[in-house]
């Protein structure tokens, strides 16, 4: 057997090794999925309704309910994952829907208390300014681009199946992520476009 300059055949082993383990967890993934799936799809439709959802929710919050408010904003960001939208769930979607529950849950805090410092009116609401006001704090004082705010409010208003042109307290993670991308990518372009010597 023949290998390319500097490669063994034992780390070419060890690749090999390495897509196949790599292979057995995306099919113990995929099990997993579809026995959680089966186990509340009770009906055997296809899909968990909202009432499904909530039970499933509900479970991986050990016994605490989501409020429906919650229940809609992981329904919206997971629905139509999978090129369906449908107000319902498919197998396809029930990562990510758990991903988005699991992420919302683990950072509620934190979102309700950033929500509550900079919806300064007490309107239940980030209007633009106000979130405007999150964004620059969230970058050590830069203030976001007049397109990247209104991408931001595109996108994250959405999520809650109500356009209203300011962002809820579901919607604010979404709103967090979306600027977290956007001032990744920024700071890409600028290592990436630097010519440095050392």
């Amino acid at each position: 057997m023949t290998t390319r300059p500097g490669v063994t055949q034992s780390s070419t082993a060890g690749r090999a090794q390495n897509r196949k383990v790599a292979q057995s967890r995306r099919k113990e993934a995929q099990k997993c999925i579809e026995e959680v799936f089966l186990k509340y799809d009770v009906n055997r439709s296809g899909t968990l309704d909202s009432k499904q959802l909530t039970q499933l929710l509900t479970e991986l919050n050990k016994g605490s309910p989501p409020s429906a408010e919650e229940r809609d904003f992981i329904l919206n960001t997971a629905d139509g994952v999978s090129g369906n939208k449908n107000k319902e769930i498919d197998k396809n979607e029930l990562m990510v829907a758990i991903d988005a529950w699991k992420s919302y849950v683990d950072n509620k805090e934190l979102i309700h208390s950033y929500f509550d410092k900079y919806d300064t009116n007490r309107s239940g609401v980030l209007e633009r300014d106000q979130l405007q006001k999150l964004l620059t704090d969230l970058d050590e004082g830069k203030v976001p681009k007049d397109e990247d705010i209104n991408y931001i409010l595109y996108q994250a208003d959405r999520k809650d199946g109500k356009i209203n042109r300011a962002i809820n307290k579901h919607e604010l993670m979404y709103a967090i992520a979306l600027w977290y991308v956007i001032v990744d990518e920024e700071k890409h372009k600028v290592s990436d476009s630097g010519c440095e010597i050392a």
